[in-house]
């Protein structure tokens, strides 16, 4: 892979990462606009592009930054599962739930997804800086080390 395609599956990989938070953000604040979905973490978007052999990232980037990378996206990824399952897994109506309706229930699961939404939001932040710091990295090689 040469040195302009790595930059611009970068740049995809923070561009998908920035629609998905935008998604996440919307479903919370307009439950329903859109819908959420969750894959197993080894099969999602992004840890299929971090993982994919032909991108060949871990030999670019090094093992530091790789590993910093791929540690940042599961600590992201295990926040998201948390909203995630917040909404749609499938549990027992507690005791208050029946007596004061799914109403109350619902704006609970708001606030708490807000939460977590704030936690996720600093996970993005750490993860697209360092997804930049990749970006300067590559830039920062030698054409000859990349693939034609």
């Amino acid at each position: 892979m040469t040195k302009e395609q790595t930059l611009k599956l970068l740049d995809a990989a923070k561009l998908s990462h920035k629609s998905k938070m935008e998604a996440i953000k919307l479903y919370i604040v307009e439950r329903g606009a859109v819908e959420l979905s969750i894959a197993p973490r080894d099969e999602c978007h992004f840890s299929r592009w971090l993982h994919q052999k032909e991108n060949d990232l871990h030999s670019i980037l090094g093992d530091q930054f790789y590993k910093t990378l791929e540690s940042i996206y599961a600590r992201w990824y295990e926040q998201y599962h948390k909203i995630y399952n917040l909404f749609y897994a499938k549990d027992e109506p507690s005791l208050l739930s029946k007596v004061f309706g799914s109403t109350k229930r619902d704006i609970l699961k708001t606030e708490r997804a807000k939460l977590y939404y704030r936690e996720l939001s600093e996970l993005s932040s750490e993860l697209l800086s360092m997804m930049n710091s990749c970006e300067r990295r590559v830039h920062a090689l030698s054409d000859t080390l990349f693939k034609r």
